[in-house]
């Protein structure tokens, strides 16, 4: 018997303090989501709102956190200049097909065009990530405010594409 009451005192011992650091990290994760959507690190939000769901999925001011995030990234992507091989604008690629005495065509350009933003959408590099993948990474190593160039993450991206 009192080995029982014991255990029962050390499963309620253990359970208590098992609460208050899972609350810890769960407000840890979410303060930290939230600087990174001040300044602008919406992957990087969304990796911290994530780990905060492993200790309370049910919260309803990170679902919103999430939601927010979420739209956030889908934004950015939307706003994103159509990417080419060729060149980043029809005219950039017809004049350097009349540089090379070729004819331009709108079809080989835009073809190319939906090609990279397929490599962006679901395409992963040398490494195994997804350009969202190495957005993320390049978000939670910035130790400073500062918008980082979505541009310039999908060009440093490509360089390593998976052909």
């Amino acid at each position: 018997m009192n080995k029982m009451v014991f255990l029962l005192v050390m499963l309620l011992l253990t359970a208590c303090t098992s609460t208050p650091q899972n609350v810890n990290e769960f407000d840890q994760n979410v303060s930290l989501g939230k600087v990174a959507m001040k300044n602008e690190y919406y992957r990087a939000a969304l990796y911290h709102f994530e780990k905060a769901k492993v200790d309370q999925p049910n919260d309803a001011d990170l679902k919103t956190l999430t939601e927010m995030a979420e739209s956030k990234i889908k934004q950015s992507l939307d706003n994103m200049k159509p990417r080419s091989s060729l060149a980043d604008t029809y005219e950039k690629y017809e004049s350097i097909m009349r540089k090379q005495g070729k004819e331009p065509s709108w079809r080989e350009w835009e073809l190319d065009r939906l090609n990279q933003t397929s490599k962006r959408d679901d395409g992963v590099d040398t490494n195994g990530d997804t350009f969202e993948d190495y957005v993320t990474q390049a978000e939670l190593a910035q130790t400073e405010p500062g918008k980082l160039n979505d541009e310039q993450l999908l060009d440093d991206w490509l360089l390593h594409y998976n052909h």
